[in-house]
């Protein structure tokens, strides 16, 4: 929480402990997600260039309680895993940074880890970034509350120009035991883009009595990569506001004293505080905490908020990075937004870090006093240290050159001013670690990333080779010495600096200074380096096979120059490293010193796009051979080829390098580029000769460009889906109804679906590719025979054989075998398929798991309204064809769906599909949200709401050539999201309807009555055709809903034993209606008209069965849901059934 001080321009932080004890104890069976409490991002801070501003939102996110937890109030059972995605929070300007706070409890054996992304100017959403907790300087404050001890954390994310932010927690637990918590996120915009009209303090700089910056003497031949004088961007250059540095600015008094510029000895207590110093080291390690002086105040005598102080001794240098992509078109806004929030938001005072380096090399200058200023970059470690952070995330990102060119020359240049050895080891607060060291050796942390601290051997070594340059440099290195062989670089010379597979010619120089001459058979060796030689080709010459170059010159005497031209070729393979050379003098003499040469290779972009994709149909018979043909885009900054070190190929994918079965002799790769080669931009084309497999199936194949050696093609997965067949197998079974609980001798429907895989029409009435089924069953079985539900079913295309099953009177588990063939008596299926159900006596005493029976709706989802549908989710889920995962699709990700001449074709991100069967977006885990995210469905009298959002399975089909959405879930899910009760309604009425709605659904999935006949689903959304279901946002506003379901667990209504039909409406004036005088239904003596207390002026809805207002009435007046339902409907019972 930000509070305010405007009379002093203060801008405080304080955590402040807030009691959710309701929150926490009311949503354990449910992940928490509130509304934000401030939505709107008013501004707070408008000082020296910064605009900021503030909103805190009410999320606690936690597990869920699982649904076998126990009913001890001791044992406790989690979900082992969960991810939220919280919805978009806008700042009212754009910002360039944003530093996030909040509250965690993460006990030992749980997992939390949170995530960023920003919908930018542009339009586009960033990647999500993972965040990492900013820990370099003031310590976690501990919130007690209640019995949960809640941590404070905070961190800063630099971004483009954006305009929202979104948020993503994963949470996950090992035993389920425990939950973590993440709450009160807080977002806190920052702007700090450059403008005419900044204030004038912007500029200001305060004189300050401290050293100057060292100057590099140039050394007369020296390697310009990491060398030279430094070009530092000063504070006031960059904007800094150096008014944030007083005292009064934080509202402190000032004192008479004068500036002081006295050795102090150690750390003073205030600053030692500031400068985040631990104390038990400076007890243990005086001597590294020794200053050479502290400056409490500037020359205009105003009091420093951060004194700053001297370290007698500089002895390591920690390399940082800001672990967040910044604003590359203003880079200096990053390095503002940084020191404002260390400043202000962290109320420092200062910036911590002593220097910044942009990822165009730039270098600032950070911590206001220079060279040998205490910063505060790594807590216990500031004393002592030089902090210097680069800015940008490195931990998969590859360094740029520039970086890695300025953050060499700054190393060397503070090396040689505090007479560091970079290459060296010393005793630091007890422990011997090396004098150049990444954040992560001092702190428990990832910083600086994994490809800087990946770096850092290589920069040890160039930057260690290029002191000693300089401290050679006026010592008469070119004299001559006395030794018989030895040498002097005496031209400057570059890094090997290449693009992939690109070449040149490298010409160093060096000076005879020994005694001797050297003749023809002179030449340059490099020394062994195996990640070097992964980089770069250097043509081999000489006598030795790690020459690398001869002498040109047939005779160089002492004191003159030999010149060496060395022939480089980089290969496929980004990286820095350091080759080391020297001289064989005549063939056969060498010394001890070496010339170091940095190479750079720069990553290559290996992506492609796939253009075209052809194979000859979705069905193919066992064992035949087929072409396909694929053709994709060079999307790269490199060329691809057929045949060389580096050629192109199709591999096996999910997961690479695996045996494929469409491969004749098995493999992993299926074929080469057809093409020579193929530039960027231009098409290359694969034709893979592919063998079916001899099991019939339905298999998903996937596949993906590699090059081995240097990587796989970006891209996405090359996917296809295929149905083999032979003589025998014309046809795959896809699913089944649920096993059934029968009473005895009760009539319910059942279902088989199939797939069409052979080359033949079914035909539902006559012919001989009529589809026949055969049923082998005990005798006491009653089955109505199987049927077709589709006229005809072409190849390639599923249907459903629907079927009555009458149970035996003896209750046990028994089973039908269904044999489909065609009226020719061919067999569709090598194997029957069997249906299993059971028969139980007495039902009352069973435990009612029919809540967990699958319902598919048809939801209003309009094509021609929304657009393809999108389909998305807050966590992982499969796009499965056939019952077969065909992709994963991760959170947040989302996946169009649009109908291409009967066939539907996916897009993911890069990856285009087109497939035959309709696609099932299946959740991986119970408490997974699917959402529709193009489907606009806002309620009237609320615009902002949009129930877009189910549990369960979204399925997509093509019916009369459009696309509609089926959403598959389970029965109490189902009743959970309909929305035929306000959630302000007497819980009694709540669980009236509760259990007519049940009965209802489950009228019509019994099979007794069909609703929809010959379609793939049982029900709709619509309540002029079904019930009004809205789905899981209903259920997150109406949550009565859901307890009434779980009130009345599998409770129907029957008459004489009998499920029925339930119809209900909203109010009469004063009397309801029966069944026969409404619809003329004959067999209803339960559907009968009785007097209503509901008092309308005329009907609303139907007039059958219960009235809404009158059961509100009776519930009002104690009755409860079974007496209000046996009122209105004549001669029921409720039961569990």
């Amino acid at each position: 929480m930000f509070l305010k001080n405007y009379s002093k321009k203060v801008f405080q932080i304080k955590n402040i402990s807030t009691i959710l004890i309701g929150t926490i104890l009311i949503s354990v069976c449910f992940l928490l997600s509130s509304f934000s409490i401030n939505q709107d991002a008013v501004s707070e801070f408008n000082s020296g260039g910064i605009k900021a501003s503030t909103i805190t939102t009410g999320d606690s996110v936690h597990l869920k309680l699982s649904l076998a937890a126990s009913s001890s109030p001791v044992a406790t059972n989690y979900e082992k895993n969960t991810t939220f995605i919280s919805q978009i929070y806008p700042s009212n300007f754009p910002f360039v940074a944003v530093k996030l706070s909040w509250e965690e409890a993460n006990k030992k054996g749980s997992n939390i880890a949170i995530a960023v992304r920003f919908k930018e100017e542009k339009g586009n959403w960033s990647p999500w970034q993972d965040v990492q907790e900013d820990n370099d300087l003031i310590g976690d404050k501990i919130i007690e509350t209640y019995s949960e001890g809640f941590l404070s954390k905070q961190s800063l994310i630099l971004t483009a120009p954006s305009i929202a932010i979104q948020y993503r927690v994963i949470l996950s637990t090992v035993d389920g035991t425990t939950t973590p918590f993440v709450r009160s996120m807080t977002f806190h915009y920052i702007d700090a883009a450059s403008s005419s009209d900044q204030d004038s303090a912007l500029s200001l700089e305060r004189e300050i009595i401290t050293e100057p910056l060292a100057k590099i003497q140039e050394p007369q031949a020296r390697l310009t990569f990491g060398t030279g004088s430094i070009n530092i961007i000063p504070r006031a250059q960059w904007g800094a506001d150096e008014s944030w540095r007083l005292s009064s600015y934080f509202g402190e008094g000032e004192d008479d004293s004068i500036v002081s510029e006295e050795p102090t000895g150690n750390i003073a207590d205030d600053a030692g505080v500031k400068n985040g110093e631990n104390l038990s080291f400076q007890e243990l390690y005086p001597q590294e905490f020794e200053l050479t002086k502290t400056i409490t105040k500037d020359v205009q005598n105003q009091k420093l908020y951060w004194p700053l102080e001297y370290a007698k001794n500089i002895q390591k240098i920690v390399i940082h990075h800001t672990a967040s992509t910044p604003n590359l078109a203003d880079p200096a806004a990053s390095v503002r937004a940084i020191y404002y929030y260390h400043a202000i938001t962290r109320g420092w005072g200062d910036i911590g870090y002593n220097y910044l380096i942009d990822p165009e090399g730039n270098i600032y200058e950070g911590r206001y006093g220079g060279d040998g200023v205490v910063g505060g970059h790594s807590r216990g470690y500031n004393t002592g240290s030089i902090g210097i952070a680069l800015i940008g995330n490195y931990q998969d990102s590859e360094v740029p050159y520039a970086v890695l060119d300025s953050l060499t020359k700054l190393i060397v240049a503070k090396a040689d001013l505090f007479k560091i050895n970079i290459a060296g080891f010393s005793s630091f607060r007890g422990e011997v670690i090396p004098n150049l060291v990444g954040h992560r050796d001092v702190g428990s942390t990832a910083c600086p990333g994994k490809k800087v601290y990946d770096l850092l051997g290589v920069l040890k070594k160039i930057a260690a080779t290029n002191a000693e340059l300089i401290i050679s440099s006026g010592l008469g290195s070119e004299d001559l010495n006395f030794e018989p062989f030895a040498f002097s670089n005496v031209n400057d010379y570059v890094a090997i600096n290449l693009k992939p597979e690109a070449s040149t010619t490298i010409e160093l120089k060096l000076k005879n200074t020994g005694q001797e001459a050297w003749n023809n058979q002179t030449y340059l060796i490099v020394n062994q380096n195996p990640a070097a030689e992964s980089l770069i080709h250097l043509e081999k010459t000489g006598v030795n096979a790690k020459g690398v170059a001869m002498m040109k010159e047939s005779m160089v005497k002492p004191g003159e120059i030999a010149t060496f031209q060395i022939k480089a070729q980089a290969y496929l393979v980004g990286g820095f490293q350091a080759l080391e050379l020297t001289p064989i003098f005549n063939g056969t003499k060498k010394t001890a010193h070496y010339l170091t040469l940095p190479l750079y290779i720069s990553t290559p972009t290996l992506s492609y796009q796939l253009v075209k994709f052809g194979a000859p149909g979705a069905r193919v018979k066992a064992g035949t051979t087929f072409t396909v043909v694929v053709q994709i885009k060079n999307t790269g900054n490199v060329n691809w080829y057929r045949e060389n070190m580096y050629s192109l190929k199709m591999g096996t994918a999910s997961p690479r390098d695996r045996t494929s079965g469409f491969l004749a002799n098995g493999g992993n790769r299926y074929g080469s580029l057809k093409d020579e080669v193929v530039v960027p931009g231009a098409i290359g084309t694969f034709e893979l000769s592919l063998m079916a497999p001899k099991r019939p199936g339905y298999y998903v194949e996937y596949m993906q460009p590699v090059i081995d050696n240097a990587g796989w093609l970006e891209g996405g997965l090359i996917q296809f889906a295929m149905s083999v067949y032979d003589d025998q197998t014309q046809a795959l079974f896809m699913q089944r109804s649920d096993a059934k609980i029968f009473s005895p001798g009760e009539v319910q429907a059942g279902w088989v679906e199939l797939k069409n895989i052979g080359n033949q029409t079914w035909k539902q009435t006559g012919g001989s590719n009529k589809v026949v089924v055969g049923v082998i069953k005990h005798p006491s079985i009653g089955v109505e025979l199987p049927t077709l539900g589709q006229f005809e079913v072409k190849p390639g295309k599923t249907a459903r054989l629907n079927f009555k099953v009458t149970a035996p009177k003896t209750p046990g588990n028994y089973a039908i075998l269904l044999r489909p063939r065609l009226a020719t008596g061919q067999n569709l299926m090598p194997k029957p398929i069997y249906f299993t159900f059971s028969v139980q006596g007495n039902i009352q005493n069973q435990p009612a798991n029919l809540d967990q029976e699958l319902i598919r709706l048809k939801l209003s989802y309009d094509e021609s309204q929304n657009s393809h549908p999108q389909i998305s989710a807050n966590n992982d889920f499969n796009i499965v064809l056939n019952g077969t995962v065909f992709q994963a699709i991760k959170s947040g990700e989302k996946v169009e769906i649009s109908n291409l001449e009967s066939r539907y074709q996916l897009k993911q991100g890069g990856n285009v599909w087109i497939v035959d069967d309709y696609p099932r977006f299946v959740p991986k885990t119970s408490e997974t949200i699917m959402e529709i995210v193009n489907y606009d469905h806002s309620p009237a009298w609320n615009q902002n709401l949009n129930d877009n959002l189910y549990r369960g399975t979204l399925e997509v089909r093509l019916e009369n050539n459009n696309l509609i959405i089926i959403n598959e879930l389970p029965m109490v899910d189902y009743l959970a999201g309909l929305a035929e009760v306000a959630n302000s309604d007497p819980q009694e009425k709540v669980k009236t309807i509760a259990v007519l709605a049940r009965t209802y659904a489950r009228y019509y999935l019994s099979g007794q009555e069909v609703k929809f006949s010959g379609k793939p689903y049982d029900g709709t959304d619509n309540p002029d055709e079904f019930q009004k279901y809205l789905g899981y946002g209903y259920e997150l506003r109406s949550p009565n809903m859901r307890k009434a379901v779980i009130d009345t667990k599998g409770e129907i209504v029957t008459y004489q034993g009998k499920l029925i039909k339930t119809p209900y409406f909203s109010a009469s004036p004063g009397y309801t209606l029966s069944a026969k005088e409404v619809w003329g239904w004959e067999n209803t003596p339960y559907l009968i008209g009785v007097k209503d207390s509901c008092s309308a002026s005329t009907f609303s809805g139907h007039g059958v069965g219960l009235s809404g207002c009158g059961a509100t009435i009776l519930a009002n007046q104690g009755q409860t849901y079974r007496q209000i339902i046996k009122y209105y409907y004549t001669g029921v019972e409720v039961e569990v059934k």
